[in-house]
C-alpha cells in the first residue's frame, strides 16, 4: 500500500470521474462542492471533508479560490505506508462527508503547512498522512478495538445497546460493523460464528423479542408497538412473529392478560 499525498486547487469547472484507489479530500481553503455516488452532494470545506473509495463515481468542482489536501491511497502499491494495516477498510468501505472538530482542523492546518514547506519529501508526506488516517480513524470508530482481535471486537452487548437505541429504524449491516471496527464481511464471518446467526436473523430476533415484551407489559395498541420495533406496519409484525415464534401479536397479549 502507497500514499500520495498533495495540495491542489480544483478547477472551477465541473469534473466526474473515478479511479482504482481510495481518496480523502479535506479543505484547507475556500470550498469545493462534491458529488458522491450514494450519499449525494456537499460542500468540502476546513470543516467537512469526504471520503471516496475505489470505482466509485464522483463529481466535484472548485468554488472561487479554494485549497483541497488530497489523499490517494493505492492498496495495490508495494511501496510501504505508515498506516496500520486493518485501517483503512472500514474506513473506506463507503463513501461519505465527515465532519471535522477544530483538534483535526488544527491538525490538517500543520499537515498543509509542512506539505507546502517540503512538497519533494515523500517520507515527510507519509509521516503525515498516516497520522491524518489513524487520527479519523480514532474519531469515527472506537480506536481502543483497532489492535483486539477481530473476535473480541464483537461484543454483543453493545450491539444490542445500539440496536435497542435504533430498533425503529432501518439496520444496515455495515452500521453494525463499524460500531465493532470491523469491515462488513470481517463483521459477517465474525458474527455467525459468535452467535450462530446472520446479523440479519439475530436483529430479527431483538425486534420481536422487543415487541414480545411490549405486548406483555403495555397497553400501547399492537400498529404502534410495530412501528417502534421496525416493522412497517401490524401486518408484518404478525407474520413475522407467527413464523419465528409460532404465535400472533394477539396470542402473546391475549395470554398476558391471563396471567
Amino acid at each position: 500500500m502507497s500514499t500520495d499525498t498533495q495540495i491542489q486547487q480544483l478547477p472551477t469547472s465541473g469534473q466526474t470521474h473515478h479511479h482504482a484507489h481510495h481518496q480523502m479530500v479535506f479543505g484547507l481553503r475556500g470550498r469545493a462542492e462534491f458529488e458522491l455516488e450514494g450519499p449525494g452532494g456537499h460542500e468540502v470545506t476546513p470543516w467537512v471533508g469526504c471520503l471516496v473509495p475505489s470505482e466509485y463515481n464522483h463529481a466535484f468542482q472548485g468554488i472561487g479560490d479554494n485549497q483541497m489536501l488530497i489523499v490517494n491511497i493505492d492498496q495495490t502499491a508495494e511501496a510501504a505506508a505508515l498506516v496500520h494495516p486493518e485501517l483503512i477498510e472500514p474506513l473506506f468501505e463507503q463513501p461519505r462527508y465527515v465532519e471535522l472538530d477544530l483538534d483535526f482542523v488544527r491538525l490538517l492546518r500543520v499537515v498543509g503547512a509542512e506539505m507546502a514547506r517540503a512538497p519533494s519529501d515523500p517520507w515527510l508526506g507519509s509521516h503525515l498522512t498516516g497520522s491524518l488516517l489513524h487520527a479519523l480513524y480514532h474519531r469515527l470508530y472506537d480506536g481502543r478495538l483497532l489492535n483486539a482481535p477481530q473476535r473480541e471486537r464483537l461484543q454483543l452487548n453493545r450491539i444490542d445497546a445500539w440496536l435497542h437505541q435504533h430498533l425503529s429504524e432501518s439496520v444496515r449491516v455495515a452500521d453494525l460493523a463499524q460500531l465493532c471496527c470491523l469491515s462488513v464481511s470481517q463483521f459477517q464471518e465474525v458474527f455467525r460464528e459468535k452467535t450462530g446467526r446472520s446479523p440479519y436473523q439475530y436483529v430479527l430476533k431483538v425486534r420481536l423479542e422487543t415487541a414480545a415484551w411490549l405486548l406483555r407489559h403495555s397497553r400501547q395498541p399492537i400498529a404502534d408497538i410495530a412501528l417502534q420495533v421496525g416493522f412497517a406496519n401490524q401486518s408484518a409484525l404478525t407474520k413475522a412473529m407467527k413464523a419465528q415464534m409460532g404465535r400472533t401479536p394477539a396470542d402473546i397479549r391475549q395470554q398476558a392478560r391471563l396471567h
